[in-house]
């Protein structure tokens, strides 16, 4: 089984809005979809292709409710659905949810949000040939 490091969408949180699905399905198709679970109104945020994730956080960068971690390395199945993994975050090494406060939480939000946009600056900066 090939091994990837995946998005962790937190349903308690995902309000449903499908703006990662958007900006992910922009990049690489079909790595994130939306999917109706028992008990919630709205449909909630999935993992579904894990092998077309390149793994940029575009999705975790446009999430309006920081719904979305990086997942500590795991296995997966090719065109199934990975289960919902709740309160892992990654800051040099996984610390589960109980470790972490907010505060914690939120700085390692900001560094992973600071990574991602010099990423897509330099990224935006390449194609227009700076």
């Amino acid at each position: 089984m090939p091994i990837a490091i995946l998005p962790d969408i937190d349903a308690q949180r995902c309000i449903g809005c499908a703006l990662c699905v958007q900006i992910c399905t922009a990049l690489t198709p079909d790595v994130l979809r939306m999917k109706s679970l028992e008990g919630w109104n709205r449909s909630k945020a999935f993992v579904f292709y894990p092998e077309r994730c390149i793994s940029d956080g575009a999705c975790i960068g446009v999430c309006p409710t920081k719904s979305i971690f990086w997942m500590r390395p795991m296995k997966y199945t090719s065109g199934q659905p990975v289960p919902l993994h709740q309160g892992g975050v990654y800051a040099n090494g996984w610390a589960e949810d109980a470790a972490l406060d907010d505060a914690g939480k939120k700085e390692i939000v900001s560094r992973q949000m600071d990574d991602q946009n010099a990423a897509g600056a330099a990224q935006i900066a390449a194609s227009q040939g700076a």
